[in-house]
């Protein structure tokens, strides 16, 4: 079966202090995350399936508490250095 190649080059500009995502940054910095997906819900919120690789991933990511933009956190999988876990994120909080 033939197949096709595509190569996307791009760059992400991380939104200011106090978004979800740069609070992960900021708290993970020395992980490697991937954004498996990203489920718009209402205006400004969203489930948001991500996969946490890093020493101690467990523990971490258990400790990450509500705020900045976080809403929850549930653990869905966990490895002994890898964590997939569902976030509920509000660009309003």
């Amino acid at each position: 079966m033939p197949s096709d190649i595509v190569q996307i080059k791009g760059s992400i500009t991380i939104p200011p202090e106090g978004s979800w995502l740069s609070r992960l940054l900021n708290e993970f910095g020395d992980f490697q995350i991937s954004i498996v997906s990203l489920l718009p819900v209402g205006p400004s919120g969203g489930n948001v399936l991500i996969i946490f690789k890093g020493i101690d991933a467990p523990k971490r990511v258990s400790e990450l508490a509500p705020g900045g933009g976080i809403v929850s956190r549930t653990i869905l999988h966990e490895e002994e250095n890898k964590v997939l876990a569902n976030l509920k994120i509000d660009g309003h909080n």
